[in-house]
């Protein structure tokens, strides 16, 4: 049991913050970034019953105002009308726009050699 404790934890903890750090550099490289305005919001219904928020942002990408609905719903409105926003979308299709919502990327720095230290703490201990 301890092994695993010394070795797996942070093992997850490479493979976590490695993969998310990954993941967001490839993302940044394959999509716009823009700066929005929260306009308001646009509510549905999901499958069980519960209310669903979308936000409707208003920005700019090459010099055309643009509003689009953030593809990513919540059950509970996270910013207000008027909130500025970063926001995504693939080149070319800024009608699938979401807000940014991810950790800063030097978290994933963080949690990945986080893990590598005590990893090596861990096999030091063995």
């Amino acid at each position: 049991m301890k092994e695993i404790l010394l070795l797996g934890v942070p093992a997850l903890m490479i493979t976590v913050g490695s993969i998310t750090l990954v993941a967001w550099f490839i993302e940044r490289q394959r999509s716009v970034t823009a700066r929005g305005v929260v306009k308001r919001f646009t509510s549905s219904v999901d499958s069980e019953g519960d209310p669903v928020y979308r936000a409707v942002i208003a920005f700019e990408v090459g010099g055309e105002s643009i509003e689009a609905v953030d593809s990513y719903g919540m059950g509970w409105k996270s910013y207000r009308a008027g909130h500025q926003v970063t926001v995504r979308f693939p080149p070319g299709e800024p009608a699938k726009v979401r807000i940014v919502r991810r950790w800063p990327p030097w978290l994933y720095l963080a949690i990945t050699l986080a893990g590598a230290a005590t990893l090596a703490l861990g096999v030091g201990r063995l």
